[in-house]
């Protein structure tokens, strides 16, 4: 009965943070939209909700590389009920800390921080190689982003299209691969609370992170689109097309490898490499703010984690 409760709890703040990743992180896909008005704030949720479900649904057939990943990169062995609470609850407080300060977190990163220091705590043979590893993706798919969205509005500099459109459907886009890059990590992190892990197992976890991610996404973010679309550049209709096109083929990118990466770093880098090209002033302290968050995020939300679940076990 004791396992049963641990699993459900496990499960239900799972859900919970699904839930709040589609509520905090998931608005980085449609802050540029907003912003540029080519989308009303409702329709782009609508949007973007409906896009993060179809993009998850699609990664579990086409590739699930991101979950092997994250499940291959930490051991959390027989107290697996009790890390992943302290994971989830780590995860939390972290998100609604930035939540509560409008910076755009990765709460994947904090997720996989959390992962590896209750994975520390609960496990001797915890290497720390894939942790490093991650941080190197970090590095590497903001670069890619940021030269991706330079390389892009120059071959666009002239071109004259329908960008409202263009920025529509890249918003689309975007959404569906914020679906299958947060979404696979998420049902990752739930898979760890079978003991055999089997295809039903695969389709529950990512129908049930689907919805919650649906869910979460309806309700927006309105603190985090500010300060994605209006709080590092002042986008046009084009540059705001440029920066999404760009973070969305680094995220294909990314996800084909199965490198699990930040979603909203990559946006945010696409976003600075658009606007600096398209000639307006870039923000750079909102741009250091959020680096100080993504540098931040794997010490704390590892430690954090670590300290808890060693405080229960």
């Amino acid at each position: 009965m004791e396992l049963f409760s641990l699993t459900g709890v496990a499960l239900l703040l799972a859900l919970g943070v699904t839930f709040l990743n589609g509520f905090t992180d998931a608005p980085n896909s449609i802050a540029t939209a907003v912003a540029t008005k080519a989308l009303s704030m409702n329709l782009a949720c609508l949007l973007s909700a409906v896009c993060n479900l179809l993009g998850l649904l699609i990664s579990l057939y086409a590739n699930m590389s991101v979950a092997e990943s994250v499940l291959a990169g930490a051991s959390l062995g027989e107290k697996r009920e009790i890390g992943i609470i302290v994971i989830l609850l780590t995860t939390i407080i972290f998100a609604v800390a930035c939540w509560i300060f409008s910076m755009p977190s990765s709460e994947s990163h904090a997720l996989l921080a959390s992962l590896f220091g209750a994975s520390m705590a609960l496990s001797s043979t915890i290497s720390l190689a894939p942790a490093f590893k991650i941080l190197i993706y970090m590095v590497i798919s903001c670069v890619i982003s940021f030269l991706l969205s330079c390389i892009t509005y120059k071959i666009l500099k002239k071109a004259n299209l329908p960008w409202r459109g263009l920025q529509i459907a890249s918003c689309a886009l975007s959404s569906a691969m914020h679906g299958a890059q947060d979404g696979q990590k998420l049902v990752a992190l739930l898979l760890f609370l079978y003991p055999v892990n089997t295809r039903q197992t695969l389709v529950a976890s990512s129908l049930a992170v689907g919805v919650a991610l649906f869910l979460g996404t309806l309700l927006g973010g309105g603190r985090i689109v500010k300060t994605m679309g209006q709080g590092i550049v002042d986008l046009t209709q084009k540059s705001a097309f440029v920066s999404e096109i760009s973070s969305s083929v680094c995220l294909i990118f990314c996800s084909s490898l199965g490198m699990p990466v930040s979603t909203s770093n990559i946006k945010a880098c696409s976003v600075a490499g658009a606007g600096l090209l398209d000639g307006k002033s870039v923000c750079y302290k909102t741009l250091v703010k959020m680096a100080y968050v993504a540098i931040l995020t794997f010490p704390i939300c590892m430690a954090l984690s670590y300290l808890i679940t060693r405080a229960l076990v």
